[in-house]
């Protein structure tokens, strides 16, 4: 079994409160915070991902990720 290695609460989609997970699968996720569904996936990391951080910029929503090999 693969670990979380981090989950943060943020509103990074229209005010809409999400969930963004991370792990040891590479893979990061994006939850609806109030129905636990699944709204985005995100792959291409190559080594576990150990943190994310939503921004904003100009309306546009990111996630910056680091994973365990340095790759940001």
């Amino acid at each position: 079994m693969l670990a979380v290695l981090m989950i943060l609460l943020s509103q990074i989609q229209n005010k809409q409160l999400c969930v963004v997970t991370c792990g040891e699968d590479r893979v990061i996720k994006v939850w609806d915070a109030v129905t636990g569904a699944n709204q985005h996936t995100f792959e291409g990391h190559e080594a576990p991902v150990y943190s994310v951080c939503p921004y904003v910029k100009e309306r546009i929503p990111f996630i910056y990720s680091a994973a365990t090999d340095g790759i940001i």
